[in-house]
Order: structure tokens, then sequence, then C-alpha cells
């Protein structure tokens, strides 16, 4: 039997970098010193998040388990299943020791999530007041609702239909669980049912640390996954997220003889239906907020969910104005494109509201009515940062700041789009909307959007 030895690629960072001592490790430690000192704060977090309103300790942890829904979301990804081509090429990896890294990486993933989703819980747990029992119950649906998405990732990938069910289900429980109003000890049931049905699928998917998923992964899949890792980083590094829209999967079932600026724009979103299970997930995530933390105005929720699970549906014509040269083999006017894909958009931004309003009625905490004038202002923005241009790195108009020096002219373009709607949140925030500036304000912000 022949053990191969770890081999270490010179130049790589260690641990992210974090542990360097330059700038990464500064601000590692500035970010750690910003979320122990949350809890030195507790009465200023109470009013920002809970106001006057009573605690509803049973819709915090509905809460909290919608919040595992969503990172179990972000986990079907598999954003961990990569190795470099280089890696993979020149150095004496055998499988059993890709399988390994990719399973630490796995824990590493999970671990992160986990202790994220916990902080947060513990904050507003904190600056709720909650019981004793209801801290252990949540600490139970936490550790229940991770090992459940754990053992599923761990796993060989199911159907996407079948796999965006699960947290679907897991956010429906959360529902159920700020509705029915259980006892510390019920919830420790639904805690111990959780776990039970992750410890049932870790059957067969792999020891600890060569987990299914990794150990039938091919060479191309591993690849394809440093490719889009490679995609993330560079996006982040340039701020430019319109990297990051996702491609559209084939359609079947449509004809192509008379193709219309319509039927584009029908396929695009279509094309990206994989993404509705997040939406929907998003659209749970907004009414149980609403109902755990009445301090946040509704209509701040409302933008911010909609926002983020409106944008992959955007990537049809994101795609189409990264190139100009696809915009001309179109031959379709630019104002004619940007108004048919926001009429499309605004339909699917009607059915998320409804599922909002739907979940609102269920947890009987009704968003406020001028809460939904805010869908129009993230259709007109998720459009705005579809079809901003590409950015242009010869002038960038480097600024000196208290951080450093900054590229404004990288970050105006980076913040186009979120910086009208956030314009528009203020307004609907601070003015009545019986105020005919109100609808002046908005009319006028739409309108730029969709034209320039």
């Amino acid at each position: 039997m022949t053990v191969t030895a770890a081999v270490r690629v010179p130049g790589r960072r260690r641990f992210a970098g974090l542990l360097s001592g330059d700038t990464p490790t500064l601000l590692a430690l500035f970010a750690i010193a910003i979320l122990v000192n949350a809890f030195a704060n507790l009465e200023w977090w109470r009013r920002f998040l809970i106001g006057q309103s009573a605690v509803d300790a049973n819709a915090a942890l509905g809460l909290l388990v919608v919040c595992c829904a969503l990172s179990w979301r972000a986990m079907l990804r598999r954003g961990f299943v990569w190795a470099e081509p280089a890696a993979l090429t020149w150095l004496d990896y055998t499988g059993a020791d890709r399988v390994r890294v990719i399973g630490k990486r796995l824990w590493a993933v999970w671990l992160g999530g986990l202790i994220a989703v916990g902080y947060a819980v513990a904050l507003v747990a904190a600056a709720s007041g909650l019981t004793h029992p209801v801290w252990l119950a949540a600490a139970g649906l936490l550790v229940g609702s991770s090992v459940l998405s754990l053992a599923t990732v761990r796993r060989a990938p199911a159907a996407a239909r079948v796999e965006v069910a699960g947290p679907i289900l897991l956010a429906l429980v959360g529902v159920f669980i700020a509705v029915a109003g259980l006892a510390p000890q019920w919830l420790m049931g639904a805690a111990a049912v959780l776990l039970v049905a992750g410890c049932v699928l870790w059957v067969r998917s792999g020891t600890p640390n060569r987990p299914a998923i990794a150990a039938g992964v091919r060479r191309d899949g591993l690849v394809d996954g440093w490719n889009e890792k490679l995609v993330r980083s560079v996006a982040v590094t340039f701020l430019d997220p319109t990297m990051l829209f996702p491609a559209a999967h084939a359609v079947g079932g449509h004809s192509l003889a008379k193709p219309t600026t319509l039927r584009f724009a029908v396929l695009g979103v279509r094309g990206r239906s994989r993404y509705f299970g997040a939406a929907a997930l998003l659209a749970i995530a907004v009414s149980t907020a609403h109902a755990a933390l009445p301090g946040l105005h509704s209509v701040v929720l409302v933008a911010i969910g909609g926002y983020a699970a409106l944008m992959p549906f955007a990537g049809g014509i994101g795609e189409l104005w990264g190139n100009a040269g696809r915009r001309r083999w179109v031959g379709t006017p630019e104002v004619e494109l940007r108004l048919v894909h926001a009429l499309v958009l605004a339909v699917v931004a009607l059915g998320w509201g409804l599922a909002v309003a739907l979940v609102d009625w269920i947890l009987g905490t009704p968003v406020d009515g001028i809460a939904w004038l805010a869908l129009p202002l993230v259709v007109a923005s998720v459009l705005r940062t579809a079809v901003r241009p590409p950015p242009t790195f010869e002038d960038l108009g480097i600024t000196d700041s208290p951080f450093g020096q900054l590229p404004t002219r990288l970050i105006k373009q980076f913040v186009r789009g979120p910086d009208l709607g956030i314009i528009g949140l203020v307004v609907l925030s601070l003015l009545p909307v019986t105020s005919p500036v109100t609808w002046l304000v908005l009319a006028g912000l739409i309108g730029w959007c969709l034209i320039r």
C-alpha cells in the first residue's frame, strides 16, 4: 500500500490569508470585534428589531427554521466540489486524496453556515429576552435542521425538483412552528424528528471525510466547479456582479418559427425556472421575518427579498447586454428590449408578491399596503442592474479614504441598480402614500430605470 503525502502548492495562502498578518487579518479582527460588540448593545437591537411590539417566541423559532432552509438551499449548489486543473494534472493526487480534500471543504462550508445562522439567532434571542427553555428549543432546531441539510448534501445529487423540495418543506415547518404556538417540549420533539431524518439520510452517504458526492465526481465535474469558483472570485475582485448571472438551461416544447422579443424574454425566465424554489423560500423568509421582527419596516423586507428573488431571472437580458454584438444581432431597439423584459419580470414579481401575501395571511401578520409599491421599484432596479454597461478599468478614479484607496468609478458602476432602489425605499418609508410627491418620485425613478 502506497501512502502519498499531502503536497502544498508554493505561494498558496493558508486559511484564506486570515492568519497572514496582512490586510485580511486586520479585516477579520475588525469583523470579530463588531460581531462581539453587538451583544453589548442589546437594548438598541431590541428597539431596532422588535420595536414596541411584544416578543413572539414561536415566530422567532419559525424564522430560525426558515433561515436553516435557506442555508440548506445554498449548500445544494455544492460549490465545494472543485479541484484546480493544474493540481489534477501535475500533483501526485490519488482519488482518495481528492475525496478527502472535498470532504474537509464540505465540513468547512457547513460549519460556516451553522455559525452564521447560530450567531444571528443568538443575537435575536438575546435582544428579545427569550427564556431558557426557548433557547434550548432553538438550539435543538438548529442542530436538527443542520444535520438534515448536511446529510442530503453529502449524497449524490438527485433531480433538481426533488432536491429543492426539501428546503421548501423545512421552511413550511418553520411557518407551522410560527403559527401553532407549540410548547418548548413539543419543539424539542420536532428537533428530534429532524435529527432522526438527518441520521437516516446519512446512511450510505460515505464516511465522514469521504462523502458520496466527492467519491462519485469525475474530473470534468471538478474542473467545472473550479471554473465556477474562478468566475465568482473574479466577479468579486472586479466588482462586476453581472458575471454571476446564471446560465439558462435548455427549454423544450417551444417553436422559434416566429421569434419575438416577448418570446425571447419568456424563454429567458423559463430557462432559469430552477430558481423558482429559491424565490419561494425568500417569500417565506420575508413573511416570517415580518412576523418575528416587527421593528423592521415591511417595505425594506419586501424590497430586499424581491430583489434577491428576481435577480436570477434577469440573466437573459443581462447576458444580452454584456455583448453589443448580440444586441445588434437581435435587431430590436434597446428600449423595446428593456420594456418587454420589464413586463415579464413584473409578472414574476406579481407571483412572488402573491406568495408573500399568502404566507402573511397564514401567519396573521399582513404586510402594510405601501410595501407592495416597492415591487414595481424592485423590478425597475433589477432591470437597471442587468443592463449596466460592462465596466472599464482604464480610468478608475482612485480616491483616498480611511479604508485605503477606493476606485470611485468602479464603485459607481457596482451600485448601479440598487442606487435608485434605495432612494425609492427612503421615499416610501418617510413620505405618506397619499402624497403626490411620493407618486411623482416613484414614477420618475421607475421611468429612469426603464429607459436609461
